[in-house]
């Protein structure tokens, strides 16, 4: 009997080192759970159960980045607190959850306002915009700064004035950062009411080299989001008028000029409330845009659609389920595609999916193999803004408290699949 035992032990462990994917989960110490399935470790050092009120984040969490010098998370937005401890809008933490607390004690007084978008270069070093201003006591750090690994601010960085709010950023391989906002005043020329920018590398100075006059603001304009193509040039998504069409996607050389081999008259805006919130560049180039419109060029496209990279729709790309408002695209390390945003509706026989989703990136379908059961909650204030994906496992964070009827104060981690180490 114990020979038989031991034979069939065998085996399975044989299958199971068969498996790179598996065998990268065994070496952390787990088997892999079902995709979806919160990860419960995540607080287990501090409490994460009713009874404790002083845990997790205090107020709306809108970025959070992975950064690989460290193998951690930077977390920005809202708050001021996470677990109990002073953390004024910017956070590092450890996969497992635990605060970074030499960073914050780098930080000084943190960021009076608010940090909407995190981007890391390759240096390691960590640029931060948003609504703030006088970043850890700096006069000059209005709504943009760099900072070392260790939090300390980078003295080099001292960038032109900027007013407004910097909504997304995206670094190229020479370091320069590329600024999408609605920055409308205070910048001195020929920079002022533009929202789209790059800055130098060298010293976050304008870089005149980049010289964008498409996109300037008119009172309401704005980039929500850019991301960078493989030859370097910028999609921006946002709610701005281009050619007199008020299109919100558009791409743009490197040197700034719009790109004109980009279709720019097709558009997604039907109404006047709808923005892009996201854009995300697949590895093929491709496009991904999400946010509130319903139609592009014409035809549905329920939240989010795929554009090829001369800006035509990629009639390929179907979705197979209504979306609600997307606020993030990601991509997994098998390119499967991860959104996030609110009141996405049920699925299939799962009954959350109400603020994320995965699809395949052939063809759009809805992947039902990720299960997250409750979900993030029902209610439209619900939201998952942004994600941070790393071997397998979503950090997801937002404006929610639970996910799957438990506990989780604007942030959780979440198991979706194997990887490829």
């Amino acid at each position: 009997m114990m020979s038989r035992l031991l034979c069939r032990f065998l085996i399975i462990g044989s299958l199971i080192a068969a498996s790179s994917a598996s065998q990268a989960f065994l070496n952390q110490g787990r088997l892999p759970p079902f995709a979806g399935a919160e990860d419960t470790t995540f607080f287990g050092s501090n409490g994460r159960d009713a009874a404790v009120s002083d845990h997790g984040f205090d107020a709306t969490v809108r970025a959070i980045v992975y950064h690989p010098g460290s193998n951690s998370l930077i977390v920005g937005g809202d708050f001021t607190k996470y677990n109990g401890v002073f953390v004024n809008g910017l956070a590092k933490i450890s996969l497992d959850g635990q605060l970074d607390t030499t960073f914050n004690a780098n930080i000084g007084a943190g960021f009076t306002g608010s940090v909407y978008t995190i981007a890391v270069d390759n240096n390691n070093r960590i640029v931060v915009g948003g609504t703030f201003v006088n970043a850890g006591g700096y006069s000059n750090l209005d709504y943009i700064a760099r900072l070392q690994p260790d939090g300390s601010y980078d003295s080099f960085f001292q960038p032109d004035a900027i007013a407004g709010e910097i909504k997304s950023i995206a670094i190229d391989g020479s370091n320069r950062i590329v600024i999408g906002c609605n920055c409308h005043d205070d910048v001195p020329l020929p920079y002022n009411y533009q929202l789209l920018a790059r800055l130098r590398a060298s010293d976050g100075k304008f870089d005149s080299t980049f010289a964008q006059t498409a996109l300037t603001y008119d009172g309401s304009a704005s980039v929500n989001s850019v991301a960078l193509t493989s030859d370097g040039s910028i999609v921006a998504g946002g709610s701005f008028v281009i050619s007199g069409t008020k299109n919100n996607v558009m791409k743009f050389q490197t040197n700034g000029n719009v790109d004109n081999s980009f279709l720019v008259n097709i558009g997604t805006a039907t109404t006047a409330s709808s923005f892009v919130y996201a854009v995300r560049v697949q590895a093929d180039d491709k496009i991904l845009v999400g946010g509130t419109f319903t139609t592009f060029d014409g035809f549905a496209a329920p939240k989010l659609v795929r554009l090829q990279a001369n800006g035509i729709r990629d009639t390929g790309f179907a979705l197979s389920s209504q979306l609600g408002t997307v606020y993030g695209i990601f991509l997994d390390s098998a390119a499967k595609l991860l959104v996030v945003g609110t009141q996405f509706g049920n699925v299939g026989p799962n009954p959350g999916y109400q603020q994320i989703r995965r699809y395949g990136t052939a063809g759009g379908a809805t992947d039902l193999s990720l299960n997250p059961g409750a979900g993030f909650g029902p209610l439209a204030s619900n939201i998952v803004y942004s994600m941070a994906y790393h071997k397998g496992y979503l950090y997801a964070v937002g404006d929610f408290s639970s996910y799957n009827a438990h506990n989780v104060p604007r942030i959780t981690k979440i198991y979706v699949g194997p990887y490829d180490p």
